[in-house]
């Protein structure tokens, strides 16, 4: 096996397992640190498929965004009197649909297994893969699309995001208080 086949290996079994650690666990705080782990071997395996941006933005929206979000809401979440008497900072939930969700991500990889199966990967393997040699990135391309021919659009989502951060600072501030 190649070198890159090790990586991979290594990378899908942080993912797999940080995931399954998260779908068993009952600390929502643990949960949260182990979703950490998947996305950044989601993000791991982006980048071994040659798909820069999709790494890229893996780690910024969900890292850097709902990651942040997640550890937030739990670290601001009001607790009970009896949880403010005891020293210990845990949260606790109970794991519901544990055979659903079995059944449906295994029903999701038979889905894409068949699917890596049959899609004619042949027309591939023309294209020159070093990655730092290609003279066009995907995220050089992607960006300069954004700037030059959908710019009124990229600033308009700018605009809608600040408005929506904005509006949930006000109805953060307006809760505490």
């Amino acid at each position: 096996m190649m070198q890159q086949e090790y990586i991979f290996i290594l990378f899908s079994l942080i993912t797999i397992g940080s995931a399954l650690f998260v779908l068993w666990s009952k600390n929502v705080v643990y949960s949260a640190f182990m979703l950490f782990f998947t996305f950044i071997g989601v993000a791991a395996v982006f980048v071994l498929a040659l798909a820069d941006f999709l790494a890229v933005a893996q780690i910024m929206v969900y890292i850097g965004g709902i990651l942040i979000l997640l550890v937030f809401g739990v670290l601001l979440t009001n607790k009970s009197k009896k949880a403010k008497s005891e020293k210990l900072n845990t949260i606790n939930t109970d794991n519901q649909n544990k055979i659903l969700g079995i059944i449906v991500g295994l029903s999701l990889f038979i889905c894409f297994m068949y699917l890596f199966q049959n899609v004619p990967f042949g027309r591939l393997e023309g294209l020159n893969h070093e990655f730092y040699e290609a003279p066009n990135s995907i995220v050089q391309n992607i960006g300069i699309n954004l700037i030059a021919e959908n710019s009124i659009a990229f600033e308009a989502v700018g605009l809608l995001l600040v408005g929506a951060l904005i509006g949930a600072g006000y109805i953060a501030k307006s809760t505490i208080d």
